[in-house]
């Protein structure tokens, strides 16, 4: 889960979550409170939410023009205020890299529903690195705006699933404004976007899951949410590297959860229930030579700029997990798609 150091309103340095796609800055009240249906009213610290609850409003702040607001961002359920106050951002030769002029974000005070990071920390909330995000602010409303992102291995599966590979990347690095000048726009890539401007949203034609064997024969079952009934979910994937591993809707979890069970021959348990991911027997490196990391989702964004398609190792999103006593878990996460927000796969920093 990727995080970047920020200050709100002069209230002092949090970590807080990446979107790249989210237009805006979220954090949380200090007097954030947990407000989930039939269950007493806690503190937003507590699970499953554990966020820092951060913005105090009886402090200094410009609250001109604030305004109530509420509804669903990167997978929690809020209501709040908006203020307008100094935004700034830590670099890393720069503790404050702020805006000139006030900048809005959203102050979230109650949360009823969390449903892509369950039992995960929200940190102070999430800072938005979309086209209208106040980042862009900072550095003079550049046109394009331009960013990239650099990612170290998450789970250090190279060691166990491919050991020849070696990482590139050993410190997670954002450039804004201009792109790394590692970056080759010769080397093999696609370019993918939205489905509409300013959306979050990426339409897929294939979502699959599956083997591609040594003579370029392949078996795959697709896990693809197109159900008519998820409207203009249906089809479409996120990326969001604030939220952990691949986030699957009911069904495909489902679909995904009986085909991991037939590959390793029952020892899979997936939990179909929020927070749930797939916990395998043995630690991760036991199933590399039983060609468990051999399999991959393979994955084609309507808006690619060509027509071919990406596979990601399933070791992505794995790891031996403290949590399950040391053991391989396979952070394919089920979400609940009785909410709208839990419609739509979610690409999770694993993926990155």
């Amino acid at each position: 889960m990727s995080t970047i150091g920020a200050n709100l309103g002069y209230q002092g340095q949090k970590q807080f979550g990446v979107s790249l796609l989210g237009s805006f800055v979220q954090t949380w009240s200090s007097d954030c409170l947990i407000k989930f249906g039939g269950q007493l009213f806690r503190s937003c610290e507590k699970g499953p939410v554990y966020a820092t609850n951060y913005f105090d409003n009886t402090t200094y702040f410009n609250d001109t023009n604030f305004y109530a607001a509420g509804g669903i961002y990167d997978g929690y359920q809020t209501t709040g205020n908006v203020y307008n106050s100094s935004v700034c951002v830590k670099t890393n030769t720069l503790d404050y890299f702020c805006t000139i002029q006030n900048q809005q974000f959203y102050v979230a005070d109650s949360v009823f529903a969390d449903n892509w990071n369950y039992g995960l920390p929200a940190y102070g909330g999430t800072f938005g690195l979309g086209f209208n995000s106040p980042v862009w602010k900072i550095l003079g409303d550049p046109n394009p705006k331009i960013f990239d992102v650099y990612f170290a291995n998450y789970n250090k599966w190279s060691e166990w699933a491919f050991p020849a590979w070696d990482a590139i990347t050993t410190q997670s690095v954002i450039n804004l404004g201009f792109f790394d000048e590692g970056y080759q726009p010769s080397a093999a890539h696609t370019s993918i976007k939205p489905q509409t401007t300013g959306s979050y949203l990426l339409p897929l034609d294939m979502f699959m899951f599956g083997k591609t064997y040594s003579d370029n024969s392949a078996s795959y079952v697709s896990i693809l949410n197109n159900e008519t009934d998820f409207g203009l979910y249906a089809s479409t994937a996120t990326l969001a590297p604030n939220v952990r591993g691949l986030g699957l809707p009911t069904n495909q979890f489902n679909a995904f959860a009986s085909a991991l069970s037939v590959i390793t021959q029952g020892e899979a348990t997936c939990l179909g229930f929020k927070g749930g991911y797939c916990a395998l027997a043995n630690t991760c490196d036991y199933y590399e030579p039983k060609g468990l990391w051999e399999y991959d989702f393979k994955i084609k964004f309507t808006t690619q700029s060509d027509n071919n398609y990406i596979r990601v190792p399933l070791a992505s999103f794995a790891a031996n997990h403290i949590q399950n006593n040391g053991l391989c878990v396979i952070f394919v996460e089920y979400l609940l798609d009785q909410a709208d927000a839990s419609q739509q796969i979610i690409i999770g920093g694993m993926f990155f």
